[in-house]
């Protein structure tokens, strides 16, 4: 029998419950987004519909080209605005929908990392002396996961801190 094999299974089960409930976790932030997603393209639409009859209704009263042209700068002018805002809208659900994940999964990862650095601490603690090659190859193992670990936290944090802004600027560069 393998010693402790009830204080394994039980690890492996609890993993297993985690990872569970942070997927289940995602999959719901995800579904959300699609339906805050879905309701802002639906409601889009409709202002986009109402507003070419309306301007379609307007034209039919126009007399004269200066009005006309005058009446079609107007309504371009309003669906450069719709639009501008309608993808404004987008990426801020894409954003929060980025950090939730972000949220959800970072501490795992973070506790995953946290606990190979313990574990190799344990190890490089217990070399023996006089064996250099082994003492040199848990360091380099530990201090490729402590900078694994601190670059990761790094980016992962300035990637989503900078992605929902990058959006907003080119949206404004086009209108």
């Amino acid at each position: 029998m393998i010693p402790n094999a009830e204080k394994i299974v039980e690890t492996i089960a609890d993993v297993q419950n985690h990872t569970l409930d942070t997927a289940t976790a995602v999959a719901n932030a995800a579904l959300n987004s699609n339906d805050h997603l879905l309701a802002l393209t639906l409601g889009t639409w409709r202002s986009l519909i109402v507003e070419v009859a309306n301007n379609a209704n307007a034209i039919v009263d126009v007399k004269e080209v200066g009005e006309l042209i005058k009446l079609e700068t107007a309504f371009g002018w309003r669906m450069i605005d719709k639009s501008a805002e309608s993808a404004r809208l987008a990426f801020e659900i894409i954003g929060q929908y980025q950090q939730t994940t972000l949220g959800l999964i970072e501490p795992g990862i973070s506790e995953f990392m946290q606990e190979c650095v313990s574990r190799l601490e344990k190890v490089a603690g217990s070399v023996k002396p006089g064996s250099n090659l082994a003492f040199a190859a848990v360091m380099s193992a530990l201090e490729v996961v402590r900078s694994a670990t601190e670059g990761n936290t790094e980016s992962s944090i300035e990637i989503a801190a900078e992605a929902p802004a990058e959006p907003h600027r080119a949206a404004r560069k086009t209108a």
